[in-house]
């Protein structure tokens, strides 16, 4: 699985052409994550547990020194689907997605991963808040967001240990 992390002010979701927000968070982290077609549950939850204790939000000092989740940045997540993070462009001119997963195996390991991050939040805060909220796997969806820093993060489960 492949995640890019942007710490955001704000970000806003909407679905097709709709004025409406689908959803909505204030400070935290808009997550894009991508799964691949070796992907498994173990890389999901290695994934999980990588990203919600990432320490990569500034403290009092300006330090990259606490979590999404920690009292003094109380933030969430937004994970939205992205098999185009599976993209293979180095031939020709229009990518392939032969390694992104297909629906029936993406959809279960995307929703294992939005279940998972949010009760690791709630574990890890103490708080029984809702951390995550998220976009319609396969619509078409607009965010809008600003992104701090600007801080962009790519993690791979493959690449975690």
């Amino acid at each position: 699985m492949k995640a890019v992390m942007q710490v955001v002010e704000d970000c806003t979701l909407t679905i097709d052409d709709s004025e409406e927000a689908f959803s909505h968070i204030d400070k935290g982290i808009m997550l894009l994550l991508g799964v691949g077609v070796n992907d498994t549950e173990s890389d999901c939850d290695k994934l999980v547990k990588k990203v919600a204790g990432l320490r990569i939000f500034d403290d009092a000092d300006g330090k990259m020194n606490l979590s999404c989740i920690d009292p003094y940045v109380d933030g969430r997540f937004m994970v939205v689907s992205q098999f185009t993070l599976y993209a293979n462009s180095t031939h020709g001119k229009r990518p392939d997605m032969l390694e992104a997963a297909r629906p029936e195996k993406a959809i279960p390991l995307y929703e294992r991963f939005v279940e998972k991050l949010n009760a690791e939040c709630r574990q890890l805060s103490g708080k029984y808040d809702d951390f995550v909220v998220t976009g319609k796997f396969g619509a078409h969806m607009r965010i809008s967001f600003c992104n701090v820093g600007p801080k962009t993060f790519i993690i791979e489960s493959e690449k975690l240990k």
